[in-house]
């Protein structure tokens, strides 16, 4: 009897420590990159009200997770970019997968109330899983 589920590939660096001090450029994507955070009219952008949820709950990630500091950030259609943070110090720091983790759960569950007070149904929003790139200080000179 064989395994029927997929075998799935990590993206994260083997043997890297995501808890450690150090800056990551993530970029988390919608369902099906489905355009649902914001539009994008001439060259001006609206946010939609899903993306106005990511922005707000965006900031409240520091409030939960003490350790860590928000850059830049942009909210696209369908995806968000963002710099986070991470100082570890003598607490064990949150991997920044939890950070993830947390932030896009934060993000549905508000999401999802608002859906229930306008009697709407809300598909699934994150896509799985998220893009990081971590950033080497010594190369920020460089520029981006």
């Amino acid at each position: 009897m064989g395994n029927d589920y997929p075998v799935r590939r990590s993206i994260r660096l083997r043997g890297f420590d995501y808890s450690s001090n150090n800056l990551y450029f993530v970029t988390i994507c919608t369902q099906g990159r489905e355009p649902i955070l914001s539009k994008v009219v001439g060259d001006r952008a609206f946010m939609s009200p899903y993306g106005r949820i990511v922005d707000t709950e965006w900031s409240k990630l520091m409030d939960r997770f003490t350790m860590i500091e928000l850059d830049e950030y942009v909210i696209m259609p369908n995806h968000i970019h963002g710099i986070i943070g991470i100082r570890a110090t003598v607490k064990v720091a949150p991997t920044l997968g939890q950070i993830i983790g947390a932030y896009k759960s934060m993000v549905v569950r508000t999401c999802l109330e608002m859906a229930k007070t306008n009697d709407k149904y809300m598909g699934k929003l994150w896509q799985r899983n998220y893009y990081e790139h971590i950033i080497n200080p010594w190369r920020l000179s460089e520029g981006f």
